[in-house]
């Protein structure tokens, strides 16, 4: 005689004879509970895990494509997918893929997407000392550390005799792969000659290379060719409207439009009124060495 419960086999000889029917009862239904507190816990880990995405999602971080010389001010979420992305880029043993987002008008909402598909699953088996197995681990790792090294800039930014002389021509920023190797982090020195370079205190910087283009128009809007491509080598900021709202967010009750206070002393504002509608004369207008791409 065998009474069984869910993933559990008890035998005839392991159970009293009086009774047995009760106990592998309680069994089952303390597994059944067991499971169901599991299940729970994961969906609150889950949820959990998707607000931490949201805010993420919201907050925005800048990439610098040392190679190119062009910089993007993109959403924190989409930079961290693909710091997970370059994780798994020498992982042969992946026991599933990561969805890939192609660059786009709102790479924040189209990178939330891709982490909800399934963010509990298993990238890899646990291999010696390397536990971050699932994607909620990997991007919570990631969003905890670009925290701190805010947190870093921040009080370096406050020392009253600043180890090293801050430079306005310098950009302070981190590498993106030693963020993503968990190797120790150095903050490296860029010579830069624009002034977006005011948000580097207030923003994590990443820099790397072939980071390609991460934001494009939506599809159907009418743009002159002065987007495409973003000349290299002009230190140019691109921004969508949405992350400059983001930064501008906390100040935003004091700033009429169409201007945006980004930081304490710094702001951006709109030369046109009509400067987010179709563009008037799509592809015909040249681009010229010196103009504007924010």
């Amino acid at each position: 005689m065998k009474a069984t419960a869910p993933d559990l086999l008890l035998t005839h000889s392991r159970l009293a004879s009086l009774g047995s029917e009760f106990l592998a009862r309680e069994l089952q239904g303390l597994l059944i509970r067991t499971k169901g507190l599991r299940h729970a816990a994961k969906e609150r880990d889950t949820k959990g895990f998707l607000g931490l995405c949201e805010s993420a999602r919201d907050s925005p971080l800048i990439l610098y494509d040392e190679g190119k010389d062009a910089e993007w001010l993109v959403p924190t979420l989409s930079a961290v997918l693909h710091m997970v992305h370059l994780w798994t880029r020498d992982k042969m043993d992946l026991l599933a893929e990561i969805p890939a987002v192609d660059s786009c008008w709102d790479i924040g909402e189209a990178a939330l997407t891709a982490m909800k598909d399934d963010p509990a699953k298993i990238l890899r088996s646990e291999l010696d000392d390397d536990k971050s197995a699932c994607v909620i681990d990997l991007v919570k790792g990631y969003l905890i550390t670009l925290d701190e090294l805010l947190d870093l800039q921040e009080d370096a930014a406050k020392e009253p005799k600043p180890m090293v002389k801050v430079e306005s021509s310098k950009l302070y920023a981190w590498d993106l792969l030693d963020i993503v190797t968990y190797k120790r982090k150095n903050r490296r020195q860029l010579k830069v000659s624009e002034n977006w370079t005011l948000l580097c205190n207030k923003i994590v910087i990443l820099v790397g290379q072939g980071m390609g283009e991460n934001i494009r128009p939506a599809e159907g809007v009418s743009v002159c060719n002065a987007w495409s491509p973003i000349p290299p080598k002009h230190q140019y900021l691109t921004a969508t409207v949405k992350c400059l709202q983001q930064m501008a967010s906390r100040y935003r009750h004091n700033s009429p439009d169409p201007c945006f206070k980004l930081i304490t002393n710094g702001f951006w504002v709109s030369s046109s009124e009509n400067l987010f509608a179709d563009c008037g004369n799509p592809i015909e207008r040249p681009l010229k060495e010196g103009d504007a791409n924010v």
